[in-house]
């Protein structure tokens, strides 16, 4: 075994070590039979020595020459899992190697090495289907000698039910034996165009092949960096504005936002903050949605309904124009969720894209959300899968309580449980252990209850203790699935199914749950999905997120790591932003069919609005400088602070009604806050308000506001009840002075009281 390292200065890289003691963290390969079972992580330099697990990362310049603009990129690799490869019966065989970099594929030539594909998206400043890599340079080599890499065995779906999968191992031994040279060969690729789209952001992805393998001489050769230009020609040119979850986003999946931000490139968010919620529904069931229709109105959502009835068809076409009609009658700075309501026999799922040659086409919600482009979503989308207004009111009630309780126990907000079948290679155990230690990408400290199946610890009754006593408030599966449990996975060899559910008891504490899985929520093919029964049972799920389909493994492996680094963002996210930012970034780093697939086919259980807490949260609190209440004529001034009496900057506050949102607004950066005067309150004593943050983990605060119904009108300065010509002719008269017309009390009559009087003309 040994270990050389081509670099310009050998000398001034602490990190080198040689020898044939291995010891863990130094960065040569270790002697296959001391590997563990887990995977073995290598570093290529001292950032990935101190942080195990760590991604790429990328230093982008831009120039433009003419015509040709180009992004000049410099990435870098830190470093790599390896572990020996196991064969269908999950034994150990030291015959080839598997290497992976966190978040990306792999080449997916079946017979030929398996090896680490390095693919980002860089945002672009227009449409383009012309992008190249002109004058790449791979340097500082890593060399690995005694180093059998694994050939692709391809597609590796996750059977429904977990039989497994039979096939004979797939090897090109000509290619093996005989092929001279180091592959592939060349830098690699890029790649644009109408299926490359994050929402209306258009991108170029970079295919870059940093992992080189020589058979002849059994050797790994690892580019520690690349440097590139990529070279594009924009075919149109336009800012594209994004909302406050699409700027979020766009942030974490493009390594150039904030490039594009700063040259104005991307607009937004602007200081108002506006949503829209949209909700289709069975027109019976509008009592039991009144609780979530309330809490998204007082948050300032304008909240539009749809009801089923209204629709009159079966066909996902008509409910798709329904929703592509709604998304593009408001402006692009605005939010926008969407929420299904009712199983498939209500609203249908819509048709993959994607057809897959074992399963052919596939069922979807997420297509529904997909108005751009065929490969990426333009809104956050989700579904109660209720069969009757009962099942209907549970799901709502569980939804709005996760929203709008605290709880003193800390496991809730801060502790998740990872549950994984020890079968498949230890594909699924390998999986957690890797959410488990990328903890350096993770703004938020998260504690995590191992319960992978290969030990005594890994069962179902485990899981249900962790969720009814422990109380933690998020779980994740990663194993094989069925339409009715997570399918033989535990210790014992037992599924987790409605029999388990049916013993949990706490309805207070309801979790949010990751089934990372084959078919979990096939309510299409099954009523009794265990996803939909992790929604209605009173003590189960406040959200869920599966697979409607069977899908594929590694792809979901990547989605479970993407999904973590979201969870434990410091900007908390909602759960369909989560889920489906998630999957759409696996999707980009495999650059395959059949990662596409997966990302159309998981969906949302639950209000897609909903965020998921990961640190115990703060209460929000209103303080009034004045007296607290509200006078049409005169602006009320107000401040926003913590429960520890910090100022909250960035929280939405609403003023609301019975119809609705009157006024939504920002706090300033000390918590300040105005509700202006010459709104329209309409004929209400009290009025409802709300402020809230919609990225950090706080309880909103909600009260009831009195009305001065009495209160004279400052703008009928004749006082005969209406604003009109005889004010303004009064108001005239006082032009430059001070007098009754001066409103803002400035000392002067001026334009700024003209327009005040203006506003309240009636």
């Amino acid at each position: 075994m040994s270990f050389s390292f081509t670099c310009l200065m050998l000398a001034a890289t602490p990190f080198l070590q040689g020898g044939d003691d291995w010891v863990p963290g130094d960065p040569y390969f270790p002697t296959p039979s001391s590997l563990s079972d887990s995977p073995t992580w290598i570093p290529l330099d001292d950032h990935g020595r101190e942080n195990v697990g760590a991604m790429p990362t990328y230093s982008i310049e831009y120039d433009s020459q003419g015509d040709e603009q180009r992004y000049k990129v410099l990435a870098r690799v830190h470093g790599f899992w390896v572990e020996p490869h196991r064969n269908v019966d999950s034994e150990i065989d030291f015959s080839f190697l598997e290497v992976r970099v966190p978040g990306m594929g792999v080449t997916d030539e079946i017979g030929l090495p398996q090896l680490p594909m390095i693919r980002t998206a860089l945002g672009l400043p227009g449409m383009t289907s012309q992008v190249k890599i002109d004058a790449p340079d791979l340097r500082l080599y890593a060399t690995f000698d005694n180093a059998p890499i694994l050939p692709f065995q391809g597609p590796d779906l996750e059977p429904v039910g977990g039989e497994g999968q039979s096939a004979s191992f797939k090897i090109d031994e000509n290619f093996y034996r005989n092929y001279p040279d180091a592959w592939p060969q060349g830098p690699g690729s890029a790649s644009a165009g109408p299926d490359h789209m994050f929402g209306t952001l258009p991108y170029a992805r970079t295919n870059l092949q940093m992992f080189k393998y020589n058979p002849s001489k059994n050797q790994l050769n690892v580019a520690r960096e690349i440097e590139f230009d990529l070279v594009f020609r924009s075919e149109t040119t336009q800012p594209f504005e994004l909302s406050r979850s699409w700027s979020q986003a766009a942030s974490r999946f493009l390594e150039n936002f904030d490039w594009l931000r700063d040259k104005g490139f991307i607009l937004g968010p602007v200081r108002q903050w506006k949503g829209r919620y949209l909700i289709i529904h069975p027109e019976e069931w509008i009592d039991q949605l009144e609780p979530l229709i309330d809490l998204k109105e007082q948050r300032g959502y304008s909240v539009d309904l749809i009801t089923i009835e209204s629709i009159n068809s079966v066909d996902s076409d008509d409910f798709f124009d329904e929703i592509k009609d709604w998304y593009f009658d408001a402006p692009v700075l605005e939010e926008k969720y969407v929420l299904l309501v009712g199983d498939t026999s209500r609203v249908p799922h819509r048709q993959t894209s994607m057809f897959d040659p074992l399963m052919g086409w596939g069922s979807s919600d997420m297509r529904y959300a997909f108005i751009h482009s065929d490969n990426s979503p333009s809104l956050w989308i989700g579904r109660f899968p209720a069969e009757s207004a009962s099942e209907c009111k549970i799901m709502v009630d569980k939804s709005v309580a996760y929203q709008t309780d605290a709880f003193f126990d800390i496991d809730f907000y801060e502790t998740a449980t990872l549950a994984a079948h020890p079968g498949e290679v230890n594909a699924y155990l390998d999986c957690i252990d890797t959410i488990m230690a990328q903890t350096h990408l993770y703004d938020r400290h998260r504690n995590f209850i191992d319960r992978g199946g290969d030990t005594a610890d890994g069962k179902d009754e485990h899981v249900i203790s962790d969720i009814d006593v422990k109380n933690v408030g998020l779980v994740m599966f990663r194993g094989h699935g069925s339409t009715s449990a997570w399918s033989p996975w535990d210790f014992d060899g037992h599924s987790l199914n409605d029999n388990d559910l049916d013993t949990l008891t706490d309805t207070k504490h309801n979790p949010v749950v990751f089934n990372v899985a084959c078919s979990n929520h096939a309510i299409q093919l099954d009523a009794d999905a265990i996803g939909r029964e992790w929604m209605y049972y009173q003590a189960g799920a406040s959200a869920s997120v599966g697979a409607m389909h069977p899908s594929y493994r590694w792809a979901n492996n990547t989605f479970a790591e993407y999904a973590w680094i979201w969870l434990q963002s410091d900007s908390l996210n909602s759960i369909a932003a989560t889920t489906m930012s998630s999957l759409n970034s696996a999707a980009m780093t495999h650059a395959d069919q059949l990662s596409r697939w997966n990302q159309q086919v998981y969906s949302v259980f639950g209000d897609p609005e909903m965020r998921v807490f990961n640190r115990a949260p703060f209460r929000i609190k209103i303080f009034f400088p004045d007296l607290e209440v509200l006078n049409p004529g005169l602006p009320l001034e107000l401040a926003v602070f913590d429960d520890l009496g910090h100022a909250v900057p960035d929280a939405i506050v609403t003023l609301s009604g019975p119809q609705g949102p009157i006024f939504s607004g920002l706090s300033g950066p000390d918590g300040a806050f105005e509700i202006p005067a010459g709104l329209d309150l309409g004929d209400h004593e009290e009025l409802t308000l709300r402020a809230w943050v919609d990225d950090r983990n706080g309880i909103d605060h909600v009260s009831s506001i009195a009305v001065d119904t009495g209160a004279s009108t400052p703008e009928d300065l004749n006082g005969d009840g209406s604003v009109n010509g005889a004010d303004l002719a009064q108001l005239l008269a006082s032009w430059g002075q001070s007098g009754a017309g001066d409103f803002d009390g400035s000392g002067k009559v001026d334009g700024a009281d003209l327009a005040r009087l203006l506003a309240a003309w009636k």
